[in-house]
Formats: structure tokens, sequence, C-alpha cells
């Protein structure tokens, strides 16, 4: 599915149209893929038995973590999804995490943190062009994941 030329032209027009560069897409088995534990901090839903009323993206700024108290004050149950390239932002989040949990509750709030980096050999994310995709496409994965069909941007 990936390959053909209807997603292929549409994944390459949407990132065009984001960063003003011309893409294209190619892809590659990995021979040897990492386990998925290198990506993600957080145990799988089915483990963990957190079943959230919404999927929101979290960066550790403002305006998401604003979001993230609207949805609490509503009595949502979220799971946050934050990307991570660098270690700057992790100590944030996790304060931040912290203290939804604390005024909300323990059970409220489930922390999904995602690594990509700069350096690595898989989860590699070379520019910083589409980032704002990249996160898009990890929140996506992860609301599907937990059964969402929608995914919350503040």
């Amino acid at each position: 599915m990936w390959s053909s030329n209807a997603v292929l032209g549409t994944l390459t027009e949407a990132l065009s149209f984001l960063s003003d560069d011309n893409y294209e897409i190619e892809y590659k088995q990995l021979e040897k893929p990492p386990a998925i534990e290198t990506y993600f901090e957080s145990p799988a839903p089915e483990e963990t038995g957190f079943t959230p009323d919404d999927v929101i993206l979290f960066s550790g700024g403002l305006d998401s973590c604003a979001g993230a108290v609207e949805q609490l004050q509503r009595n949502k149950k979220i799971a946050l999804v934050s990307y991570r390239s660098s270690s700057k932002i992790v100590e944030t989040q996790k304060y931040l995490v912290k203290q939804l949990r604390t005024r909300f509750g323990a059970n409220c709030v489930l922390h999904v943190p995602i690594w990509a980096t700069l350096t690595d050999n898989h989860g590699k994310e070379p520019t910083h062009r589409v980032r704002s995709s990249l996160f898009a496409a990890l929140g996506a994965v992860t609301a599907r994941l937990f059964g969402k069909d929608r995914l919350c941007f503040f």
C-alpha cells in the first residue's frame, strides 16, 4: 500500500507543501529492525490497561500543555505523545506530566515519549524541515494503537 502511486503522490505532495522542498520517497526493508522498545518508553496499551478518551500531541510547550489541561478539566483520560529528538526537553516534559498527574489523577494521564534522533541509525530524521509531519505521524500511529481514529493538536 505504501508504495502505491496514489500514496506516494499524496505523501510527497504533503511534504512539499509543508516545506517548499521536492521529495522522492524510496522504501528499504531493514534487515535487522531494532526492538520497538528502542523508540517507545511506555509499555503497550494492552499491558497498561489504559484506554484514553483522547490522544494528544505533547511537545511540552504552552499550547500542548494548555490543551491537555482543557481535556482533563472535561474529565477525559488522555495519552500524551511526545516526540523527542534531544534530551533538552525531556525533563520539562516529565515535570509537566508529573504536575498533570498530581492535579488530575495518575490514572487520567499516560505519557508516550517517542525517540527520533538526528544521529542514530534508526529513527533518524536528518532535517527539521518537516518535523511537524514526523510528530503528526508518530501521534497518528499511537492513536491507532489505542484504537482511536483522531488525534488532538493544540
